[in-house]
């Protein structure tokens, strides 16, 4: 992504936010399980289930985008920002506003090292 295309993103999502147009960006992280001893009865190890909650916009893809492979009919891009937010993997699940969909790929807007943006093709919103 060039510094114009991270510019553009960045002042869409402030101008969302602005007009009260940005909404809910969660992801939810299953915990990971740990190991049972029978002999005490406990579980050690493993992670506690987590949920990243951000904000974001919602964009549609211009129509010269949409090329029936990687990005399909019905795609939708989401600028988050990003803090409080994990970097999405490919096809994890994902809620935006309260409805669930599928993160497809990630663009991330780091200057610096310091994620600052992320902008996430979803699916099925």
């Amino acid at each position: 992504m060039s510094l114009k295309q991270a510019q553009r993103a960045l002042a869409m999502l402030e101008r969302a936010k602005s007009k009260g147009l940005a909404t809910t960006v969660e992801i939810n992280r299953p915990g990971t399980g740990g190991t049972y001893d029978p002999v005490t009865g406990e579980t050690t190890g493993g992670t506690e289930a987590q949920t990243f909650s951000g904000v974001g916009a919602v964009f549609n893809y211009r129509a010269e985008d949409i090329d029936g492979t990687k990005v399909i009919q019905g795609d939708q891009i989401v600028y988050c920002d990003a803090v409080n937010l994990v970097r999405t993997q490919p096809n994890e699940p994902i809620k935006i506003g309260g409805r669930d969909c599928t993160a497809i790929s990630l663009d991330v807007v780091s200057p610096g090292g310091q994620d600052i943006l992320y902008i996430i093709q979803v699916r099925g919103l």
